[in-house]
């Protein structure tokens, strides 16, 4: 039989079905497949003789005042496995194998899950998962706590920067310290929950809460955690001066860069002109401040795309100089590697 000729309305219906199609096809890869992937093997070269990331504060001498050491760290560390990645995602690996791959300082957003009355990861309304899969479990806080445990366990000469921020939902910041509270005196033996700077010695084995909230459930000293609140740096104008010191109780100061909406050109200069900071302020031996520098940015965009800043900016760093024997305080990384872990811990030796 001879083929029917399609009319132009079939395919001009035709054509629009493809075009929808195709749309889809291009809208799941960049917002759901491509984060997921990205970054996931990169690399930016081999750093020398450095020590073991698993254990090289145990080499620091016991004395050392936590604010004193160069300290990696990673920017919304939990967000290996993220809702909404293509804006949400800032990390390739998990808190576990950050800790492995060297960086001390967490970034731990939470929020109280009522139905199952635990705290679950957060970045922003993008909850954390445990894996992929649109069937996996939230992130809670009771799993990697268990992971941090045991690193701690297996590394005793090290310790971990806990911070944390309410990210998410309605309870206030009082409900929220309880909570997070009742997950500490479960093992009270390995926090250090003090406002003050401590030194090595005092925090070896344990982790270190520090917060990023108001001490709202007016705990005393002793329990609150080191206060590390600060105003949030999310205006695109460009700062005279790219980091901001806040005064904090009994004399503390901390000097934060947290630029994140910065693009990549102005963020790497807050960064560098932060550090440079850092080292003036270290040479004057002044043992009560604290000094956090983030190279993490969403860009001077509304909707933020984190791996698009990451990876011009670890870059960078990566040829960045850093001299060994210096204090560069603790700086925050999205889509950490080891490399630059071992870039930032290995100039204090």
């Amino acid at each position: 039989m001879p083929k029917t000729k399609k009319s132009k309305k079939s395919l001009i219906g035709d054509i629009i079905f493809y075009v929808i199609f195709a749309a889809i096809i291009v809208f799941l890869f960049v917002f759901f497949i491509s984060p997921r992937f990205m970054g996931n093997k990169r690399s930016y070269g081999k750093y020398e003789n450095a020590i073991s990331s698993k254990e090289w504060m145990s080499l620091l001498s016991d004395d050392v005042m936590l604010n004193e050491i160069s300290i990696p760290g990673t920017h919304d560390s939990a967000t290996q496995f993220v809702q909404y990645a293509y804006f949400s995602k800032c990390q390739t690996r998990s808190i576990q194998e950050q800790l492995e791959m060297g960086y001390r300082y967490l970034d731990i957003r939470l929020a109280v899950d009522a139905d199952a009355n635990k705290l679950k990861f957060m970045h922003g309304f993008a909850g954390c998962k445990v894996g992929n899969r649109r069937s996996d479990a939230k992130l809670y806080l009771d799993s990697v706590l268990q992971d941090c445990y045991k690193f701690l366990d297996d590394n005793p000469g090290e310790t971990i920067i806990f911070v944390a921020k309410k990210d998410h939902g309605d309870q206030t910041i009082a409900e929220f310290q309880e909570k997070l509270s009742s997950y500490i005196d479960e093992n009270p033996e390995k926090w250090f929950t003090e406002n003050r700077i401590p030194q090595l010695s005092e925090v070896r084995g344990k982790l270190v809460l520090a917060r990023r909230y108001e001490n709202e459930a007016a705990f005393r000293d002793e329990k609150s955690g080191l206060n590390l609140v600060w105003n949030e740096q999310g205006n695109h104008e460009i700062a005279e001066i790219s980091y901001e010191a806040n005064e904090q109780k009994n004399g503390l100061e901390i000097c934060i860069q947290d630029r994140y909406k910065y693009d990549a050109d102005d963020k790497w200069d807050a960064f560098t002109s932060a550090l440079d900071n850092v080292l003036l302020s270290a040479e004057k031996a002044d043992s009560s401040d604290i000094y956090i520098t983030f190279l993490s940015t969403n860009g001077d965009t509304k909707f933020g795309h984190p791996i698009k800043y990451a990876i011009p900016l670890n870059k960078k760093f990566w040829a960045y100089e850093m001299e060994p024997g210096k204090n560069y305080g603790w700086i925050i990384l999205d889509y950490a590697t080891t490399e630059l872990a071992q870039k930032i811990y290995m100039t204090n030796f």
